[in-house]
Parts: C-alpha cells; structure tokens; sequence
C-alpha cells in the first residue's frame, strides 16, 4: 500500500477506509490536526462500543493500532506516527480523503457518529 506518487490510488483508498480503526483515526486526525495514541484509544474504543455494543480492552486496541492501522496509514503517506512519544499527525496527503471521509461518516452509526463529533469539538 505504500505510495510513491502524490495521489492515492483508489483501491487503496477503499482498503483505507474499509477497516473502522483507519477510518476513525482518520476522522479524529483530521479535525484535530494532531493527536496522541493514549487519546486515540479510549475514542476507538467508545466508538467500538457504540458501534457494536461491545467494550473492547484498550491493550488490544492499542496493540491493533500500533501493529497494524497506524503503520498501514504512515505508509500510505496520510499520517506521521512517532511510535516512541505516541504523538499522531495527519499529513498533507490525508486531505485527499477529507471529501471521501465525510460522506462515509454519514454512513456510520448515528451513535458512532454523536462520539466522533463530541470527540472533535472538544478541541
């Protein structure tokens, strides 16, 4: 999924936006311009919750994001993530999916949604 271009492919888009860890960082990311990994988990993990109803264990979260979305996400060139501080930054590529990303979030749950606005207008 790494890019060398300056445009996201978009079949790597989708395979972005498919998995709900991506696209939930992607949407705090975005709105907040930077964040941290131990603000990142506690929201995925209420937007987990409100999502299926299900509380998932923060480590598994956290290990989730580390090992997998986060890494997908920096080396399709839409975030800068600093594994030693947790810091999380979006990069200028991730503004190619801003459009995208709003239309999707209308598809979300009603209540993932309310947790995901309360999460961006806390800042």
């Amino acid at each position: 999924m790494s890019q060398t271009t300056a445009e996201i492919d978009l079949d790597d888009a989708f395979l972005i936006l498919a998995a709900h860890y991506r696209r939930w960082t992607l949407y705090a990311m975005l709105s907040r311009d930077v964040g941290r990994l131990d603000e990142l988990v506690p929201l995925i993990g209420l937007l987990s919750e409100a999502a299926g109803g299900e509380r998932i264990d923060e480590t598994r979260i956290t290990i989730q994001l580390q090992q997998i979305h986060l890494p997908k996400l920096a080396d399709a060139g839409l975030i800068e993530y600093d594994h030693r501080s947790g810091d999380i930054t979006p990069a200028k590529k991730a503004d190619e999916l801003r459009e995208q990303l709003a239309i999707v979030e209308r598809w979300e749950e009603p209540t993932v949604r309310a947790e995901i606005l309360r999460f961006t207008d806390a800042d």
